[in-house]
């Protein structure tokens, strides 16, 4: 499933509230609804909780001595809370204002999907960086100069944040808002087409 099914799934599933997939038999459907009712309303407050844990992450971090670890930890921080404002962003206004208007699916497009998407990723990066250093750090404590990121950490952090943005910005030109049908607004694939394809044994980008 790609995207914009996943995106226009997504959206299909908050706007028909009363209306419950098929659990497969695993759960009874009254079993299953409850449990999304709860996680519904349940949802917004984890990640207000969240929020603040991460505002108060970047605050103690602040007052740190500046070493290559306090700087991963800080970029992860703003990367989380940066997705988990466009987060509640999305989710509030689709709950609010509904899904299906032509604003809210741009606003879902341009201040959800994109944004979280690329700050998701991004903190998980530096997730698998900052692990990599601690690591490099301990096992070759005496190779501490030759660690690039540990000597470079903005730099290295710049660069990430550089590569995310240019691997998924193409997010934003692949797909545009449509009517898909009278009076409901969604996702509909552009004639732009960012992928990579496999040819004779060569991966090339291809349908720019």
């Amino acid at each position: 499933m790609n995207l914009l099914e996943t995106t226009n799934t997504t959206l299909q599933n908050a706007s028909s509230h009363n209306q419950v997939p098929d659990s497969g038999g695993l759960v009874s459907e009254g079993v299953l609804k409850t449990f999304l009712n709860y996680s519904t309303i349940l949802s917004p407050f984890l990640a207000t909780v969240c929020l603040v844990a991460c505002f108060l992450n970047i605050a103690v971090n602040c007052k740190q001595r500046r070493d290559a670890c306090t700087y991963y930890l800080l970029a992860m921080s703003v990367g989380d809370g940066v997705y988990l404002c466009c987060s509640m962003l999305g989710y509030l206004g689709a709950h609010i204002w509904g899904d299906t208007k032509r604003e809210i699916t741009m606003m879902n497009l341009y201040l959800n999907v994109l944004p979280t998407t690329i700050s998701r990723n991004f903190a998980i990066v530096l997730n698998s960086l900052a692990s990599l250093e601690r690591f490099l750090v301990l096992v070759f404590p005496f190779k501490v100069s030759a660690n690039l990121l540990n000597r470079f950490p903005r730099a290295v952090i710049v660069f990430v944040f550089g590569f995310t943005v240019l691997g998924h910005v193409s997010l934003g030109l692949e797909f545009q808002v449509a009517e898909v049908q009278p009076h409901t607004w969604g996702l509909e694939e552009t004639d732009v087409h960012v992928c990579v394809k496999k040819q004779e044994n060569a991966y090339v980008v291809s349908d720019l």
